[in-house]
């Protein structure tokens, strides 16, 4: 197993045999839309660090404080994802 940026309560990706997990992640932005873009530039560089992309997604569970800003977050991550 691997951590990726260790800190005192946890690390913000751990590797175990062929998968990376994230977790603790947030992102500033003036909105949801520019929140979105910039969390999901953040797991591009994570993969990219780790030899990986984000086709090789398996499962993701992103936390959204306003549930109203919903669509607009899945706009954005319709756009990046690989379908």
């Amino acid at each position: 197993m691997k951590r990726i940026e260790p800190g005192p309560t946890l690390a913000r990706a751990v590797i175990s045999g062929n998968q990376i997990y994230f977790c603790g992640h947030g992102a500033k932005g003036a909105d949801i839309t520019e929140q979105a873009q910039n969390l999901l530039k953040r797991y591009e560089e994570l993969f990219e660090l780790n030899g990986t992309d984000k086709d090789h997604i398996i499962f993701a569970t992103i936390f959204i404080s306003d549930m109203k800003a919903k669509p607009k977050f899945n706009e954005v991550w319709n756009k990046w994802v690989n379908p």
